[in-house]
């Protein structure tokens, strides 16, 4: 895509900002069980962010990717069962994900710990992302598979009762209970849970095209009344894939989660304690990032070329499509973080603003790193350099302000009303030039 050694080079990136993780911590004296406890739970989440594959090994089952995936594509010529499939693509994301990212998170321990104690680590972990990956994509099947108007219903219930029952992520997170006590029982257990995941969503899985799949092309008349035709191509997209907005829906409740937990959990996070609303507004905009790669997922650049179109008419139509999408998402997620968490009135209208402005900076500089390609350019490890050090500009002093909101408001508000400026500008300049 980008060439070997900068595709070779990306887990090394993600080991340095690891050791650098692992030194910070352990030089702000947390001791080593508080940093083993957020990284089972980083780990857990990640497995439970890929586990989406569900989704779009699905889509790829039903050929709405064709050739872009071969080994899904594969079901149309070669004699292959769907268990064997689904098994190869499941494996195949588990490989990359532990090569790429798992793996060099576990060698930083080496920094602060053994060797034996980080091949310890190393099972672990690799339990609580398993756990987190399998729970996903049986869900991710489930929603696909049978009446989503059940299913909603039926995990508030669940969610309910594990409350009651006084169950909570640290019990339900047994790759971590694996690490505090080594219990060859909680070992066995585990991977039976997973395996059990995976083997119920993988029988629970169907492929055939309902009859309502038949009818999608009834959207397009209704949104191109209100959209250009590119725009209502990349909306209906998304609806025509495995989980349609559900999917996107789930990741925002899955990226929640993890802010939610690991500030009222987590102890390098509690300093957003007093600023939870401020802080999770940030968190939301950087996590529309998913949205965009999600537009980009279901065609490709070279699908124009044959069209009487230019590049900036098919990227004007992705952005606008990113808004229609994240607009509404951002609303109802941070009316419930309002409930949840608080805050004034002064403090709700900020966290409005500091949502659509990181967001929107966000796509701003994915736009210019990766134009129409975000899925595949984020693992140059140039590209991702870039994108590290462009978001720390300017998102981290949203969040070093949202610490500070609790002391001088007027002070605070001016130093926003500078971000929102900044960030606003420079994103309309890059947006601007790029759709030109």
């Amino acid at each position: 895509m980008f060439g070997s050694l900068k595709f070779s080079l990306f887990p090394l990136v993600i080991f340095i900002i690891s050791v650098i993780s692992m030194l910070s911590f352990n030089y702000f004296d947390f001791s080593f069980n508080q940093i083993q406890f957020g990284m089972h739970y980083l780990m857990m989440f990640f497995g439970l962010n890929v586990g989406v594959i569900g989704f779009v090994s699905r889509s790829s089952m039903k050929n709405l990717l064709g050739e872009k995936n071969l080994l899904m594509f594969s079901s149309r010529l070669l004699p292959l069962s769907k268990i064997h499939i689904l098994s190869s693509f499941i494996l195949k994301d588990f490989l990359f994900y532990f090569g790429f990212f798992i793996f060099p998170v576990i060698l930083s321990n080496l920094f602060i710990t053994d060797l034996i104690s980080t091949v310890f680590l190393m099972v672990s972990y690799l339990l609580s992302f398993g756990l987190g990956l399998s729970f996903t994509f049986l869900v991710s099947v489930v929603y696909t598979r049978f009446n989503r108007y059940v299913f909603i219903p039926l995990s508030a219930v669940i969610i309910y009762f594990l409350h009651v029952s006084g169950v909570g992520l640290r019990q339900l997170n047994l790759g971590y209970m694996y690490y505090l006590n080594g219990s060859m029982e909680i070992l066995g257990f585990n991977l039976a849970i997973i395996l059990l995941f995976l083997v119920i969503g993988g029988f629970s899985y169907g492929f055939e095209r309902s009859y309502s799949d038949l009818r999608k092309e009834e959207l397009y008349p209704i949104l191109s009344n209100k959209l250009s035709y590119l725009s209502s191509k990349n909306i209906i997209d998304i609806k025509r894939s495995s989980g349609g907005f559900g999917k996107i829906m789930i990741s925002y409740l899955v990226l929640g989660a993890v802010f939610w937990f690991m500030v009222d959990v987590f102890p390098p996070a509690e300093i957003f304690l007093d600023a939870k609303l401020l802080a999770f507004s940030t968190f939301l905009g950087i996590s529309s990032l998913s949205v965009y790669n999600w537009l980009n997922r279901y065609d490709k650049k070279s699908s124009y070329y044959i069209l009487p179109l230019e590049k900036s008419d098919v990227l004007r139509s992705k952005i606008k499509s990113f808004y229609i999408i994240i607009t509404p998402l951002l609303i109802f997620a941070l009316l419930f973080g309002a409930i949840f968490f608080g805050g004034s009135l002064l403090e709700i209208l900020h966290s409005i603003l500091i949502a659509f402005s990181s967001a929107t900076y966000i796509l701003a500089i994915t736009v210019l790193l990766t134009g129409l390609e975000p899925n595949t350019k984020l693992l140059d490890t140039t590209v991702l350099l870039k994108f590290f050090i462009l978001s720390f500009i300017v998102l981290e002093p949203f969040l070093v302000g949202s610490l500070m909101f609790s002391g001088n408001v007027l002070i605070v508000s001016i130093v926003f009303v500078s971000l929102y400026l900044i960030s606003g500008i420079a994103s309309y300049r890059i947006l601007v030039r790029r759709m030109r």
